[in-house]
């Protein structure tokens, strides 16, 4: 794994992020070293909503992960943007947020979805989608999953990761990322309580993939710094032709770091 700030030491705190009501900002050197701005949480904005029994009939079409196309952390605040609302997060509510997650992806993605892969990520893995929002608007959103690989690794997968173009370059990815990064590694009691005895979410993961544009230097380099490592190059993978790069984050030395504690 790229040495991202991202050890064994600071684990417990990325957990705190995305449990604690009210947590503390986390440190700089928790997967990146650009500091991120305080989180205004609802009281139980974080809380990973409970998993519903029935199960998604959508189908991802041939068979491969929709790929992900990332616009994030570029660009500033559009001049005369009111900075003083507070950027809170929170986490999927239900079916009423949908339309604000194809929005905010239609809008600022370049890779189209139809509604059947929103719901065959939302149905299954409702408890790794967040939000960021400025007062009651949406302005950022990311959307994963996770499921067993070559055994014995469980591996999560990151879907689609937006944020509104006037609010890039505060650490929103960022913080998105790490709230589901945060229930992968440690899905909280109250999520395993509501998860069937298979799910796959009841164990931590050992490892995180995506795919994104070989030619989105911006994504590429946010999730560089992030700790992610190019896989392999993916010719033709989009429907626009354009290649993309499989990235992969290892999280086997955060699980290790828990054992040997």
């Amino acid at each position: 794994m790229a040495d991202d700030g991202y050890g064994r030491v600071e684990l417990p705190s990325l957990h705190a992020l995305a449990l604690s009501p009210s947590p503390a900002p986390p440190s700089s050197s928790t997967l990146s070293s650009s500091a991120l701005p305080p989180p205004h949480l609802d009281s139980d904005s974080t809380t990973p909503r409970a998993h519903k029994a029935t199960r998604s009939s959508a189908s991802q079409g041939d068979g491969r992960d929709p790929g992900v196309l990332v616009n994030d952390q570029v660009g500033r605040p559009t001049p005369g943007q009111d900075e003083v609302v507070p950027i809170r997060y929170r986490a999927y509510q239900g079916e009423e947020d949908l339309e604000a997650i194809t929005k905010l992806v239609d809008e600022e993605l370049s890779e189209p979805y139809n509604l059947y892969t929103y719901r065959y990520f939302l149905d299954e893995w409702p408890h790794l989608c967040f939000f960021a929002l400025s007062g009651d608007d949406p302005i950022g959103v990311i959307i994963c999953k996770q499921e067993p690989h070559t055994k014995p690794l469980m591996r999560g997968y990151l879907a689609m990761l937006s944020t509104k173009k006037a609010f890039r370059g505060r650490g929103i990815a960022t913080h998105l990322l790490r709230l589901s990064l945060s229930v992968m590694l440690r899905p909280p009691a109250s999520l395993l309580a509501s998860l069937p005895s298979e799910h796959p979410s009841r164990q931590p993961v050992d490892e995180v993939v995506l795919e994104t544009e070989a030619d989105n230097a911006a994504a590429l380099a946010f999730y560089s710094k992030m700790g992610f490592v190019r896989e392999k190059r993916l010719h033709r993978f989009y429907l626009n032709g354009k290649d993309a790069y499989r990235l992969r984050l290892d999280l086997s030395l955060c699980q290790e770091g828990e054992t040997a504690a």
